[in-house]
């Protein structure tokens, strides 16, 4: 009995539970050598528990974007808050409705852009959609966001002067900061996205309310 014929069944009913992000496929049993890499969904921290107690050294885990057992903090978003607000003479972005999201989950949500200036605004997007970061209201500084993978296709939006658009946006709640869980706790929180205009330096949206509950 093989480390991973222990494995495979739990992969699979996590996989059925839908707590999985990464992992090996459970159905091909070719090359399977621990250690094992497996991303668990935010809100599955009990699963990893589990996993670590029967495994140890022979799984590598992560639960949303932190390592398991042993937290660090994830630094991709370090400078964002350097990043200009776009121009409100560009384009005005506001919410077509509240965001509310279940903490260790994810949502697709949308902004409202509405381009001001005199030719189409056009900007761009990997996947078809923007991805939110969460911004803590008081310090202004990333403290959460969404690290699904993304497709590779990159997606134009277009949108004509004096007009709007929604677009698609990705809202995820996985933790950046081990001081507060694998989860962004509930709460008021902030979001914000990155828009990638044309051959322009990237600006950002202002901070929108957003509830994680």
């Amino acid at each position: 009995m093989t480390v991973w014929d222990d494995l495979k069944p739990l992969l699979l009913s996590l996989e059925e539970a839908g707590a999985l992000t990464i992992y090996p496929n459970p159905r091909d049993d070719a090359d399977r050598h621990p250690p094992f890499s497996i991303h668990l969904a935010a809100w599955a921290s009990t699963y990893a528990i589990d996993l670590h107690n029967r495994f140890r050294d022979d799984v590598e885990l992560h639960v949303g974007a932190l390592r398991y057992p042993d937290p660090q903090p994830r630094l991709w978003h370090e400078g964002f808050d350097q990043t200009p607000v776009v121009d409100p003479s560009v384009a005005l972005v506001t919410l077509p409705e509240p965001i509310e999201v279940e903490s260790g989950h994810s949502l697709q949500a949308s902004l409202r852009v509405r381009c001001c200036g005199t030719k189409e605004m056009k900007f761009s997007s990997d996947g078809g959609h923007l991805t939110a970061v969460i911004v803590d209201p008081e310090t202004e500084t990333v403290v959460g966001g969404s690290t699904a993978p993304v497709p590779a296709s990159l997606v134009v939006f277009g949108v004509p002067p004096n007009e709007e658009r929604d677009v698609p946006l990705l809202v995820g709640t996985e933790s950046f900061l081990p001081e507060l869980g694998y989860s962004i706790p509930a709460g008021a929180w902030r979001l914000a996205a990155v828009l990638r205009i044309a051959s322009d330096p990237a600006v950002r949206t202002p901070y929108l309310p957003m509830t994680v509950r």
